[in-house]
Formats: structure tokens, C-alpha cells, sequence
């Protein structure tokens, strides 16, 4: 299994509340804001709020200082949700947090994600915006619970950009990697009509971590898509 593990920075959107789960643990819920931006196509710059729903299994008392407006730093596994209500669709950022700090800063924000897995493809250099750009797929594999509640195998690929130079000759197909930066989710709709959660990395720090798998081991980065070139993704790039 490899790791995708979300930290945030940001404050509380409500009271966080004690809840039942089906199984009859009890958890802490609350949803935290975290406030950043982008450019867009054109250059300019757009503020954005993005909203994570947090649940914490631990036993704790740290449920009477979580309130509203509170700044929090918060660790933990993240998933990413496309629901529906009244036909609509709406992506839903989830964290199962392992740890949960209060923070005085109220104007700290931060949201970065950290992952681990094998790359789908060779890193390729795109230009975007006059800008060159490394951009590659990397294959993030966990087990999750279905519908039916039986464990089963999820992969995730996430498409990771690059705005420094890399030695390319690390970044070959199935090589495993270790990448952490500043992460965009968004809903993608395939070339079949296909709606699926589409997350991209702004890239920090990478570490190549073991030996690259042979190709026929590899994993087949996910054309269906259609991420051809960079300039096909859907929305902005986070630069």
C-alpha cells in the first residue's frame, strides 16, 4: 500500500461534533478552510477556499477547544469524493486525521499532499504558457471499502508537474517515488463521458526510492483520460 497522506492549516468551518459510526465508534468530525490561489490561463491571479471534511478515532479531549474560526494544523490519510445531490456534481475532500494540532496564527494556511508510488511514464518536458513544465503520472495504489463492504484494490494516479530541472534519466516508467507538494483537485470528464476525481501536484521535494520494476511489471499510466499533453487538462495549472 502506498502512502497519501494530506497536511493542512486552516480554520474550522464549524463546532466540531462527537459521532457515531455504523460500527459504533465514536469519532471527531469538523471541516477545516484552507484559503490559496492560482493563476489562471491569462496570468491572473484567483483566490480560492478549499473545504476538507476531518474525522479523528482517537480518544480525545481536544473536541472542547475545536471551534469555529479556530486555526488548526491537521495530519492524516486523504480521499477524494465525487457525490451527487439534485443532479449535480460536487467533489468532497475527505481526511482521516492521525494528528491534530491548535495554532495561533490565524493567517497560517497550508495544504500539501505527500504520496508515494510508481510512475505510469517516462517524465515528459510540455511548454505551457511559454513555460517548460516536467510533467509526470505517478500510480498510488490502497485498498479501500467498497459498497458491499469487502477490501478492495484502488489505484489513484496523480499527475505531478515540475517547474525546476530533474535528471530525466530518474524518471523512467514503474521507477518507485516518494513526491510532496501543493495539491488541486478537480472533477476530469473522460473522452468516454466518464466523471473521476483528476488530482494534480505542484511538486516540493521528490525522492526516487527503489529500483525502477521492470516493464512488464509496470503499471499503464490511464489514457483514458486523454492527458495527452498539459495543455488538455481541464481548469488552470497550480502554478
Amino acid at each position: 500500500m502506498n502512502l497519501k497522506e494530506l497536511t493542512l492549516i486552516g480554520c474550522l468551518g464549524n463546532d466540531a461534533e462527537v459521532k457515531q459510526s455504523k460500527d459504533g465508534n465514536s469519532y471527531i468530525s469538523f471541516s477545516v478552510a484552507v484559503n490559496s490561489g492560482y493563476k489562471d490561463k491569462n496570468g491572473n491571479w484567483v483566490n480560492s477556499t478549499t473545504w476538507t471534511n476531518v474525522t479523528y478515532f482517537k480518544e480525545s479531549k481536544v473536541v472542547e477547544y475545536l471551534k469555529k474560526g479556530k486555526l488548526v494544523y491537521v495530519k492524516g490519510k486523504a480521499k477524494w469524493e465525487i457525490n451527487y445531490s439534485n443532479g449535480n456534481e460536487y467533489l468532497n475532500s475527505y481526511l482521516t486525521a492521525n494528528e491534530i494540532i491548535l495554532l495561533n496564527d490565524a493567517n497560517a494556511n497550508y495544504m500539501k499532499l505527500e504520496i508515494t508510488g510508481n510512475l505510469g511514464g517516462d517524465a515528459v518536458i510540455n511548454e505551457t504558457n511559454g513555460k517548460k513544465v516536467i510533467r509526470f503520472s505517478v500510480a498510488v495504489n490502497d485498498k479501500i471499502t467498497d459498497e458491499s463492504s469487502q477490501l478492495v484494490e484502488d489505484t489513484q494516479w496523480v499527475t505531478v508537474f515540475c517547474h525546476r530541472e530533474l535528471n530525466l534519466e530518474h524518471y523512467k516508467k514503474g521507477q518507485g517515488i516518494y513526491v510532496r507538494g501543493a495539491v488541486k483537485a478537480s472533477i476530469f470528464r473522460t473522452r468516454g463521458g466518464e466523471a473521476i476525481v483528476n488530482l494534480t501536484l505542484t511538486m516540493d521535494e521528490s525522492c526516487i526510492m527503489y529500483a525502477r520494476k521492470k516493464d512488464d511489471d509496470s503499471p499503464e499510466a490511464d489514457n483514458s483520460t486523454g492527458f495527452e499533453d498539459a495543455n488538455e487538462i481541464e481548469g488552470d495549472l497550480p502554478f
